[in-house]
């Protein structure tokens, strides 16, 4: 990131203006670069605002000279120390340094350079102040134990309330069984003094209304499996479940826009026309270079009739005459010389034209066969020529017939990208005709509406609790009244740091398919909520909140025995707004006390 040399560092004692030095100086991370012997030649205004030395004052002095005098400032200084004579290539670690304005927490980044000298090599530290972003994360901790505390504290208070409830529903309890009873023993005096005034043997009160009138029996529960659900909440927004590129097939022109950006289109509908002409002219020069092609090819078929293989033919029969004179010619001057006819020379110059004419006739019989050999050479090449311009041909004419662009799928029509440039002669870059595109151009996207894609982001706190596959059910303002269900199909591995924001996950849901209902609904781009089922049990051990009373600290259910209630102490898990699972310490067809006596 840095450059080692002092000629082009920022800050250093050579001239400023190179656009590298102007690149260091707009950093807003701080950036110092030291030689091998440890001399600063990088000073940027980030590294100075955090600091607080001026670049001139630090510049061509040794690191240890500035910043070992540093009292508050040991960390860092031992961070660059570490990396450079101990540590790896490339280290990084959180320190906390005072300058003089304060204590920061600076998150720091040491690299050391590797060069083939002295010039190419030293030691870059980058670093940032994160004492906003820590102090802001201290916050949040802080304010969820807080809540986490409110949360138990509200707990526990219902909890002492619910006690107190069942302690005056007992103290009512006894005085209506009081008045009872009293009132059951002034009947039976009234009977009796009744009876004794009739003079009739008085007998045995039956205790049927003193039954009917006795305590209630506390409410009993049978526990049973219950199904427990628990989500996280999440926003997002949604977009097309596939995107298919339209791209130009041809350089040229538009000639019609028949769909404009957001419309919805059936597989097959026109989108846009281009104008061809220019294809045309390329199709009518491939045409003739394949009729050329064609015509090259029959006449090398018919090589060996050809002009030059019949002249490579002709030469060989002469220079076989021209043999046959010569060996003719030799034989006479042969026997003339026996015969002291001729001299010796005459016979030499009839053996040395025999051996010529012998030259000649291989040199015209290697002719022969060059010529046939590169007859089959050029039938070959004649060929490939020819399957070329087919090639070609073929292809100007598929361009042609796609110079009509058409939807490859059903769904809605989307712009492309905007870090593809604004593109067309609107303001706001819609397709228009005349515009110039270029071959392999993408000209729209066709988003497939078969199903849906819900984009949306998860803070770090619960992205360790979902997971590709969880359930999700997405809802919307937009679209009240509508679910959509579907399921986790991405979640990333990598934080989004935004600036001054907490670090967030992007999870992708995909919604396989739509009715049509639900399709008129929903509109790409549209703002959705999504409930995210993280766990799912079937089977959960549920109780009332009333069933749970707190002994010593201690969760406690009375369960019902043989014996009568037993205290039992139990584990608890989530918790609804009515219910709590119970993790240990009861299990299905428990009975259990909801009063308690």
């Amino acid at each position: 990131m840095t450059d080692s040399g002092p000629e082009s560092v920022a800050g250093s004692s050579q001239p400023a203006g190179t656009l590298h030095e102007a690149i260091l100086q707009t950093l807003a991370s701080a950036v110092i670069s030291l030689r091998p012997n440890g001399v600063i030649t990088t000073f940027n205004a980030a590294a100075s605002e955090i600091t607080g030395f001026a670049s001139a004052d630090v510049v061509e002095r040794t690191f240890a000279e500035v910043f070992l005098a540093v009292e508050d400032a040991e960390d860092f200084a031992q961070a660059v120390l570490d990396a450079v004579y101990k540590g790896p290539l490339v280290s990084q670690r959180v320190v906390e340094a005072d300058f003089g304005d304060g204590v920061r927490a600076l998150s720091m980044s040491v690299s050391r350079i590797a060069g083939e000298d002295e010039a190419n090599a030293g030691v870059a530290v980058v670093f940032e102040d994160i004492s906003e972003v820590r102090a802001l994360r201290a916050k949040e901790l802080a304010l969820a134990q807080e809540i986490e505390a409110q949360h138990k504290e509200l707990r526990q208070a219902y909890l002492r309330l619910e006690e107190r409830n069942r302690t005056l529903a007992e103290a009512n309890r006894q005085a209506r069984v009081a008045r009872v009873a009293g009132l059951g023993a002034v009947v039976v005096l009234l009977t009796l003094a009744g009876l004794y005034a009739l003079d009739l043997r008085p007998q045995a009160p039956k205790d049927t209304a003193a039954a009917d009138l006795g305590p209630a029996d506390p409410e009993v529960l049978t526990v049973a499996p219950q199904a427990l659900t628990r989500t996280i909440t999440l926003t997002g927004h949604l977009a097309p479940r596939r995107e298919v590129d339209v791209t130009s097939p041809i350089t040229g022109k538009i000639a019609t826009v028949h769909v404009p950006y957001g419309a919805r289109v059936e597989k097959g509908q026109a989108l846009v026309a281009l104008d061809p002409t220019q294809v045309r002219i390329e199709h009518r020069d491939a045409q003739a270079r394949h009729i050329k092609a064609a015509e090259r090819l029959a006449e090398v078929e018919n090589w060996t009739d050809g002009v030059e293989a019949s002249r490579a033919r002709r030469g060989v029969a002469k220079a076989r005459l021209d043999l046959e004179d010569s060996r003719t010619r030799l034989e006479e001057t042969a026997f003339l010389l026996e015969r002291g006819v001729v001299p010796s020379s005459e016979h030499t110059a009839a053996q040395r034209a025999f051996t010529n004419r012998q030259l000649d006739l291989e040199a015209a019989e290697q002719d022969l066969a060059s010529v046939m050999q590169k007859g089959a050479a050029e039938i070959r090449v004649a060929k490939l020529e020819l399957e070329n311009a087919r090639a070609r041909l073929d292809e100007l004419t598929e361009t042609l017939r796609l110079s009509e662009l058409r939807a490859p799928v059903a769904g809605v029509v989307m712009r492309p990208p905007a870090t593809e440039g604004a593109r067309g002669g609107t303001s706001d870059g819609r397709l228009a005709a005349g515009d110039a595109v270029t071959q392999g151009e993408r000209l729209m996207i066709i988003g497939d509406l078969e199903g849906l894609a819900v984009e949306g982001r998860i803070d770090e706190v619960d992205v360790v609790n979902v997971k590709a596959g969880n359930d999700v059910m997405v809802s919307g303002d937009a679209f009240p009244g509508t679910v959509l269900r579907g399921a986790l199909e991405r979640v990333s591995s990598e934080a989004t740091v935004a600036p001054r924001s907490l670090p967030f996950f992007e999870v992708t849901a995909v919604i396989p398919s739509l009715t049509a209902s639900q399709r008129a609904a929903v509109r790409i781009g549209m703002s959705a909520v999504l409930e995210v089922i993280v766990r799912r049990e079937a089977e959960a051990v549920l109780v009332p909140l009333g069933a749970i009373k707190l002994v010593n600290g201690q969760p406690t259910i009375q369960v019902v025995g043989d014996d009568g209630p037993v205290p039992t102490p139990v584990v608890v898990g989530e918790t609804t707004v009515k219910q709590v699972e119970v993790l240990e310490g009861i299990a299905p067809g428990d009975r259990i006390l909801l009063t308690g006596r």
